[in-house]
């Protein structure tokens, strides 16, 4: 909806903001930030390269190169803010997400 008000890419937006943590199903596995890990995954994959910008800049780890970028933040900020998320993770608990169902089979493979 935001993508669409301020014209840009609904798709790229919308993959951007489902994929923007799918790195956090490995970093307690894997070294490197869930970013970092993520952007790694996205390419290993073939993903647009548009997508990837779209996820890389929510933390502002890479700077905000598309107007998808800052639909994928702000979609996180809202989403983070909401009554019921999650505070904060402990470290000893994997990331529970759907991404991680998708990612975790595949990180033995990827990360050796």
């Amino acid at each position: 909806m935001i993508a669409e008000e301020v014209g840009a890419n609904p798709a790229v937006a919308r993959a951007g903001a489902l994929l923007h943590d799918i790195g956090k199903a490995l970093d307690h596995e894997v070294q490197g930030t869930h970013v970092e890990i993520g952007r790694r995954i996205l390419q290993k994959f073939g993903v647009q390269e548009e997508v990837i910008k779209a996820m890389q800049a929510h933390h502002e780890e890479y700077p905000y190169e598309t107007p998808e970028s800052f639909i994928v933040q702000v979609a996180d900020a809202i989403s983070g803010g909401r009554p019921g998320a999650p505070r904060r993770m402990p470290s000893s608990r994997p990331y529970a997400g759907a991404a991680a169902l998708a990612v975790r089979p595949m990180a033995s493979a990827y990360f050796r």
